[in-house]
């Protein structure tokens, strides 16, 4: 048997590595696929080299869309206009940068300042004839001016250093070129993070361009409404259920829809750096924190194990963000030591999950479902690190796919627990309903009792009066008047008519109650159910498993034709320590069923009644058994008596 159980345990194990390798192995081909296809340093087309790009007709019509990421000029700490270059290079220092390459005017020099003023060139050789070309300008950190051609075509912000003010915008710039046609941007910033230009601008003809800015906007638009859909409904459910984590979820839902929104706003509004900026990078980094607390949750951890990851988040965000939130001088050695951090940070959550993941998977299935999630976000960070010359074009960058996944999964198990949740809160709600139908057939049942004993005391008050008359009748010798006042007296209706089904008054009350409802409908009703003093159930469970059963068994009644035979009868006995109750009725059909379950036939779906008797009496360990016959339902219960 030993042998056997480890066999086993040996087979699960071997089945979640090879479950735990696909996940890994499918992964890393999505992220290749999307380095390779998706990626704006991978796009097809030639680049500038030395600050120049050349096109010929042909290899434009074959490339009309490339994203311009290689050797721009750049001038760092000054301002420059084509004024500057009109006598030819102006004497400053120049250097070659690719876009993305540094994260701020330093240019990847410690001993410069990471933010201040600088000036990026690139001249365009372009093919005849003419024609109408399109420069998509990303968001630039966080004021600039770009010529073209000699000619301002767009100033974002303030770029002077005593009246400067950012201002963030993707735009796209249409002008017509041939032959040499020169770009220049100047860039100033003192706001944040990032500084410069740091994400590559696209360049092609206008429809190429406008096309895929439009394909872009659309799938972060989808991304934004799921976002909210599912921070609406996890919000809905709970405040319904009262559950704390669907409230989580729905803030990891705001977090994931600020950060989906974040270019959708830059796209369509002018918006200074702080502090829309701050704002994303709060919920970027509230996403890992809010994950690790939600999966905590659902694995059922306590608050204390989950500070071993919140405590260490919570200490790189507040720095972050103090230095962020507040304009200033950002050194080029302390956003090396932030992105680091950062990335540690990353990385440290990965492992958690992994970790909490495996431990919990003997306990519950529904861990394998967050486990190859969280194998799939380690994976986009290995590959975040691997392949750092990657920018999405529609997608999304490799961290953030890794998070939704972490999300779509915790999402797929929050909404099987809450749908859990939702069904249990319908049987609670029943049985609610079953305690005040047993309130409302006791009161019935007393105002009977009640009226019964009025009548009574009233008859035994008469019955005096009647008695007095028989003795002067009697006393008088006139037998013949006493013999027909006796015939003529009758008793008051109702007295001496009461019939008991039950021992037990909660029981009585219901059965008295279905007794008259099946009078009215013309079922004929019989019932017997004398309960031993050691019966388990309580009044509460007794009235939801006899209201069920009695219900379902008068709504079959009712449901037959006219002129058929319809019936209920309830017998309960004690055999060998075990209450065996029996039930049968009448019914024009053939109950439809799949597996343990009835369908219902008062509305679509699976019928709550008899999943509520089976769950009462297994709760008790007993056994119902639930026989469809033609023309007779019968229900046959066992419930182990105490000992």
């Amino acid at each position: 048997m030993s042998m056997r159980g480890n066999t086993g345990a040996d087979e699960g194990t071997l089945r979640l590595a090879m479950g735990a390798l696909l996940v890994a192995v499918l992964a890393s081909a999505l992220f290749m696929l999307l380095y390779r296809f998706d990626n704006k340093y991978q796009y097809p087309g030639n680049q500038p080299i030395a600050g120049v790009l050349m096109l010929s007709g042909e290899e434009f019509e074959a490339h009309p869309l490339r994203f311009l990421t290689r050797e721009w000029a750049y001038y760092p700490g000054v301002l420059l206009t084509p004024e500057d270059f009109a006598k030819g290079s102006p004497q400053n220092y120049m250097q070659y940068v690719s876009i993305g390459q540094y994260g701020g005017l330093d240019a990847g020099n410690p001993s410069r300042e990471a933010h201040g003023s600088g000036t990026y060139r690139l001249v365009l050789s372009l093919p005849s004839p003419g024609r109408v070309y399109a420069l998509e300008l990303p968001e630039v950190y966080s004021a600039c001016k770009l010529y073209i051609g000699g000619q301002l075509a767009l100033e974002l912000g303030e770029t002077g250093e005593e009246a400067y003010q950012s201002g963030l915008q993707n735009r796209i710039v249409s002008f017509y070129g041939l032959g040499q046609v020169e770009l220049l941007l100047a860039v100033t910033d003192y706001s944040g993070y990032y500084s410069g230009l740091v994400y590559p601008p696209a360049f092609g003809d206008q429809y190429s361009v406008e096309q895929m800015r439009k394909t872009r906007l659309f799938l972060r638009t989808a991304i934004l409404l799921l976002a909210l859909g599912g921070m609406v409904i996890a919000g809905y459910f709970g405040i319904r259920l009262r559950r704390g984590q669907a409230l989580l979820f729905a803030a990891v839902c705001l977090c994931q829809a600020v950060s989906a929104c974040y270019p959708l706003v830059h796209t369509f509004f002018l918006l200074p750096f702080q502090p829309w900026y701050v704002m994303e990078l709060l919920c970027s980094c509230m996403m890992p924190l809010l994950v690790v607390l939600l999966q905590n949750g659902l694995c059922g951890f306590s608050k204390r194990t989950g500070l071993i990851f919140v405590l260490p988040g919570l200490l790189l965000l507040l720095p972050g963000m103090a230095a962020v939130a507040f304009p200033g001088r950002i050194s080029f050695q302390w956003r090396e030591a932030f992105s680091g951090a950062l990335d540690l940070l990353k990385a440290y959550e990965a492992l958690y999950l992994i970790v909490t993941c495996s431990k919990l998977l003997r306990r519950n299935r529904k861990n394998r479902t967050l486990l190859g999630a969280a194998i799939f976000f380690a994976v986009s960070l290995v590959f975040d690190r691997l392949l750092p010359l990657y920018e999405p074009v529609y997608s999304g960058w490799f961290p953030e796919l890794g998070g939704l996944a972490v999300a779509v999964g915790l999402s797929a198990v929050l909404w099987a627990e809450l749908g859990q949740a939702y069904r249990e809160k319908l049987v609670l709600e029943q049985e609610r309903d079953g305690l005040r139908r047993q309130l409302s057939f006791q009161e019935e049942h007393y105002r009977a009792l009640t009226g019964q004993i009025e009548q009574t005391r009233a008859a035994r008050h008469d019955l005096k009066q009647h008695m007095r008359l028989l003795q002067s009748f009697a006393a008088s010798g006139d037998t013949e008047a006493m013999i027909r006042y006796v015939n003529e007296y009758e008793l008051p209706a109702g007295v001496g008519s009461a019939r008991t089904y039950s021992n037990r008054h909660a029981a009585d009350a219901i059965l008295q109650h279905y007794a008259a409802r099946a009078r009215e409908s013309g079922v004929e009703f019989d019932a017997s159910l004398p309960l031993p003093e050691n019966f388990p159930l309580t009044d509460a469970m007794l009235c939801v498993l006899l209201g069920n059963l009695l219900d379902n068994a008068l709504e079959a009644c009712r449901r037959q034709k006219e002129g058929e035979k319809r019936f209920l009868r309830l017998r309960g006995r004690v055999e060998e320590e075990q209450f065996l109750l029996a039930a049968d009725n009448s019914c024009a059909w053939r109950a439809r069923r799949l597996g343990e379950r009835f369908y219902s036939d008062k509305r679509e779906g699976f019928g709550m009644g008899t999943r509520s008797i089976r769950a009462i009496v297994e709760e008790q360990g007993g056994l119902v058994q639930f026989e469809p016959q033609d023309n007779v339902f019968r229900i046959s219960i066992l419930i182990p008596l105490r000992s």
